[in-house]
């Protein structure tokens, strides 16, 4: 189990307050902040047995997680994988973990997607897992994952979302990757000895 995360900790994007947020008809929804991340299956292309569907969000558990959604492939998507790979990988001890779940435009481009992200795991040297949905192409429903952005980056621990980014055509820029790279050590920081490995 996590910890109960500070109240305040500093993210590069800010100073974030975490609570337990409203309850009633004003709880956070979808992938709002406070929102609560459900229980979803993906495909993992890039693992030991891929095409399995997996519940990624159950098996990480409570710990600090990047979830990021990708509607396009191009070289700024490949720097921020591989900018949150490094930042897992040096704070994996600290409980940190990621996916990338990918939603195609149409039945063509997700028929094509597994070899397109078993080539970018290979060429990237990626560890994180690169995933497709398994209920629909716009992935997890109840997330309301934005459809006009191309990059969806969301923050989240104890299942809770702590911050989310949105990023249009040409608006990852290498600055953007690096404060979701620093926001990410922020998040391992911040929840530091309340993990236990599993």
């Amino acid at each position: 189990m996590v910890a109960q995360i500070p109240i305040r900790f500093v993210i590069a994007f800010g100073v974030l307050a975490l609570s337990d947020g409203p309850t009633g008809p004003n709880k956070p929804q979808g992938c709002e902040v406070g929102a609560e991340v459900p229980a979803f299956y993906v495909r993992e292309i890039t693992s030991d047995r891929p095409n399995l569907a997996v519940c990624l969000v159950c098996k990480n558990g409570d710990r600090p997680v990047v979830l990021i959604s990708v509607r396009q492939i191009d070289e700024q998507v490949e720097q921020l994988l591989a900018a949150v790979d490094r930042t897992v990988d040096s704070h994996r001890a600290e409980g940190l973990r990621s996916f990338a779940i990918f939603l195609p435009e149409d039945a063509k481009n997700l028929k094509e997607l597994p070899a397109r992200l078993t080539t970018l795991a290979r060429d990237r040297n990626l560890s994180l897992p690169l995933t497709i949905p398994v209920e629909s192409s716009n992935g997890p429903a109840s997330m309301k994952l934005p459809e006009d952005v191309r990059t969806t980056v969301l923050f989240y621990a104890d299942k809770k979302i702590a911050a989310r980014s949105f990023f249009k055509t040409g608006e990852l820029t290498a600055e953007k990757i690096e404060q979701i790279a620093g926001a990410a050590r922020s998040m391992a920081k911040a929840t530091r000895g309340g993990t236990t490995e599993k």
